[in-house]
């Protein structure tokens, strides 16, 4: 499973937890729903700008190998920090 499936699964949960948050909320404190209503939209929405860029990095990595037959990054050295 690639991350935009992973991605995709988290964002169907929370629209999930959205739907019933709007309209399974009888008994609830109105300004609880509201708030947990707008923190879970906010999260919607950075999942979503997410899967777009992953979407886009795919795309771009894509292109890249088209062109230049095959895609290496470059080589990072890690440093080790002692304390």
């Amino acid at each position: 499973m690639n991350s935009v499936e992973k991605l995709t699964q988290q964002l169907e949960a929370f629209k999930v937890v959205q739907n019933k948050l709007k309209h399974e909320n009888e008994g609830l404190d109105i300004e609880t729903v509201d708030h947990y209503y707008k923190w879970v939209t906010d999260v919607i929405k950075i999942i979503q700008f997410q899967i777009e860029k992953e979407d886009q990095f795919q795309d771009i990595k894509e292109k890249v190998i088209k062109k230049e037959g095959d895609l290496v990054f470059p080589f990072v050295e890690r440093t080790i920090v002692d304390d």
